[in-house]
């Protein structure tokens, strides 16, 4: 077998202060040299001799590059700005992968954090951990789902013009490497918005106690959002309690019923009426439809207000009927928590996607 000749290239992301959501981040390219080894030394030796810039945020990030070849980028190792290693993220984000230990992670839900996106432009924002990377349990009931990856923090973020307009969240899956502990003061009304992002407003994710407290007094300590995440759990797990919401079963997924239920979804199954227009149009309408044809139904979803949660793009469709042991249904579950479907007003599609990067757009 004939080895892939690689070299490594160097980058020094800088963010001047003050440390503001949104501001632009500077990246300059250092060099390329052939192993991590010497891009470590060059580091080093950079740091000895003089810090490069007064910048309030400064790492340095050597990504390993494969020469003649479509997927170039592998490895990649981040140093902090004394040169010491902060963290590694590995290449070959398709591979299987058997998940990370809880208590191996930095950063818990509920945190402030910060990292440099990868938008139009590189620019510093401020999120919320919304969710740790994928628990090696997790992992041993999604099979090979789960990939290098998903080793990444679930991180929420907000708009800056309009930070409590659910309709305008984003997120973004961060390594840890390039993640950061929020150690500045923030805008009051920052932090109250991204409290509010995490402890769930009307539109996302369920509302809650925690969130309405949160409202009164923006400065309250987001850990309580802990709370919310464990009664997530019970809830999901097919406990005792309210319904989460009504799903409607397209044909050819009438199967993943069961686990729905389990999940504490209400579910009603459109095979039952296949020949019923008119009881299958009033099923549909105000309601989240579950479907692996989805281009069929975009013309009606603003007609009806109806919601589209498309599986089109999932490889594999299981049939456990437990929650637990259905991978599919726990990436619905999932992203019905993440993205607010629940309080969406209808016209809408997801398509959802194996590692958890779901497309989600209003039809008009």
């Amino acid at each position: 077998m004939v080895r892939k000749k690689t070299i490594v290239e160097l980058t020094r992301v800088a963010v001047e202060a003050p440390l503001v959501d949104g501001v632009e981040a500077r990246k300059r390219r250092l060099g390329l040299f052939s192993t991590f080894t010497a891009a470590a030394t060059w580091v080093q030796r950079v740091v000895a001799e003089d810090s490069p810039e007064a910048a309030a945020l400064l790492y340095y990030e050597a990504t390993e590059v494969v020469l003649d070849y479509r997927e170039r980028f592998c490895r990649s190792r981040v140093y902090d700005r004394d040169g010491s290693i902060r963290g590694e993220t590995r290449g070959g984000v398709g591979r299987p992968w058997g998940g990370r230990e809880p208590s191996t992670c930095r950063f818990e839900p509920g945190q402030l954090v910060a990292h440099v996106g990868y938008t139009a432009r590189d620019v510093y924002r401020v999120g919320v951990v919304l969710a740790q990377p994928v628990s090696p349990d997790e992992a041993r009931r999604m099979g090979n789902m789960v990939t290098v990856g998903d080793d990444r923090y679930l991180v929420g973020l907000v708009d800056r013009d309009d930070p409590f307009d659910p309709d305008r969240y984003d997120h973004e899956h961060v390594a840890e490497a390039t993640l950061f502990a929020v150690e500045n003061e923030m805008p009051r009304d920052l932090r109250g918005a991204l409290q509010h992002r995490c402890l769930g407003t009307p539109g996302f994710p369920p509302w809650t106690e925690e969130a309405q407290r949160a409202m009164r007094d923006p400065d309250a300590v987001i850990s309580h959002v802990l709370a919310r995440f464990h009664r997530d759990d019970e809830r999901t797990s097919g406990s005792a309690g309210s319904t989460r919401a009504m799903l409607v079963l397209d044909d050819g997924v009438g199967y993943l019923k069961a686990a729905l239920g389990d999940a504490n979804f209400q579910v009603v199954d459109l095979t039952n009426h296949a020949s019923d227009i008119e009881t299958r149009t009033h099923l549909m309408s105000h309601r989240m439809l579950v479907t692996k044809n989805t281009a069929d139904f975009l013309d009606l979803a603003p007609v009806l207000d109806t919601g589209i949660i498309g599986l089109d793009a999932l490889p594999r469709l299981h049939g456990e009927v437990e929650y637990y042991n259905n991978p599919t249904v726990q990436l619905i579950s999932r992203a019905a928590a993440e993205f607010g479907l629940v309080g969406q007003r209808g016209g809408w599609v997801i398509l959802l996607h194996p590692d958890g990067k779901h497309a989600f757009r209003r039809i008009e």
